[in-house]
């Protein structure tokens, strides 16, 4: 007789729960962090909206700047001089 096959009987007796208890109480806090964690995920997604909107479009800008010609002269200018 091994440990373990002691051990499980009287785990088996002791608890009173059967492994379909076992796997509804799982799955029944997932379900519900899921939801709560989806409300909570919108909520603050739409809160910061124009935040990262205003953020994105900021970045997109400088990346696509184009320098105008008198901007750009001078900065081959003051390039030269260095």
């Amino acid at each position: 007789m091994t440990m373990s096959s002691g051990i499980q009987p009287i785990l088996d007796e002791g608890c009173g729960n059967t492994s379909e208890d076992l796997s509804t109480s799982a799955v029944r806090p997932f379900i519900v962090g899921t939801i709560v964690g989806g409300v909570a995920g919108a909520l603050v997604g739409t809160a910061l909206s124009s935040h990262t909107r205003g953020f994105i479009v900021g970045l997109y800008q400088l990346v696509q700047r184009r320098l105008a010609t008198s901007d750009y002269d001078r900065l081959r200018f003051e390039l030269l001089l260095q």
